[in-house]
């Protein structure tokens, strides 16, 4: 083989190379679709319910109760409107979440599922995919038990930084601040956060999941999240806990201070 003939062999296989890797990379930012909470399981009469998306979901979010009805549905048929509360935008890749309350509490020993009229068949497929294999919103569903909770969460420490970390891929980029909240309750918990930019005074607030490990992590993935932040800075974070409930500290945590993830790896290199 001539050396004309081994350079266009090494172009072509880093062309391939750089081919699966942009495709893997595609592969694992697939459009999100709609991300709700609480997940299929038990809640309480008097639970809300959190609707998410940052990707093609938006527009849908964003126009619940507008261009596309969302309700409850139970298995004789009859049907229970949801009321949106609340509809909050993030920073990165603009996500945006509504918050909805039943107009009237769920019967106990019932089960609901969720729906929302005038998807297309696309979005039915997209904007479900990560919850049932035949993509459909009814497929989302919950058995209500218990009493109603009308107690407000229970902070047991104020939140603690534990770690940073930020890195740069071939389609984007991550960063992420974990805290650790440490809370009691008997609903589902959510965090109220807010993100302050020092330098601009400029700040976010988003709900985010507090998981069973008490880690919140305010910041965002390679393929989408809630907060951005500059190669360097200076932030302030702040908690305040709510249960999907409707039940919400008064409060809000202290604030805690921290310099941006990026700091650390500096710019993109080129």
């Amino acid at each position: 083989m001539n050396v004309i003939s081994t350079l266009r062999m090494k172009l072509f296989l880093t062309l391939l190379l750089g081919l699966l890797v942009f495709g893997q990379a595609s592969a694992r930012c697939g459009d999100p679709g709609l991300s709700v909470f609480p997940k299929n399981g038990v809640i309480k009469p008097n639970s809300w319910i959190l609707i998410s998306s940052g990707g093609s979901g938006r527009d849908v979010v964003n126009s619940l109760n507008q261009d596309f009805p969302v309700y409850l549905l139970q298995g004789n048929g009859d049907t229970l409107a949801l009321k949106v509360i609340q509809i909050e935008t993030g920073q990165h890749d603009s996500p945006i979440q509504a918050m909805l309350k039943p107009v009237e509490n769920l019967i106990v020993g019932q089960s609901y599922s969720l729906q929302i009229d005038g998807l297309d068949k696309y979005q039915e497929k997209i904007l479900f995919k990560s919850y049932t294999s035949i993509d459909k919103a009814a497929k989302i569903s919950w058995t209500v038990r218990g009493e109603p909770d009308s107690l407000k969460p229970l902070s047991l420490a104020e939140p603690t930084f534990i770690d940073k970390s930020a890195f740069y891929w071939s389609c984007g980029s991550s960063a992420w601040a974990n805290f650790k909240i440490s809370a009691q309750d008997q609903s589902s918990l959510l965090v109220e956060t807010e993100l302050l930019e020092v330098a601009t005074g400029k700040s976010h607030t988003f709900h985010l999941g507090l998981g069973a490990d008490g880690i919140v992590g305010v910041g965002h993935s390679m393929c989408g999240g809630v907060f951005d932040f500059t190669v360097t800075g200076l932030y302030k974070v702040r908690f305040r806990l709510m249960d999907i409930c409707g039940n919400k500290n008064a409060s809000w945590s202290g604030w805690t201070e921290f310099k941006s993830p990026f700091e650390e790896v500096g710019e993109r290199p080129h």
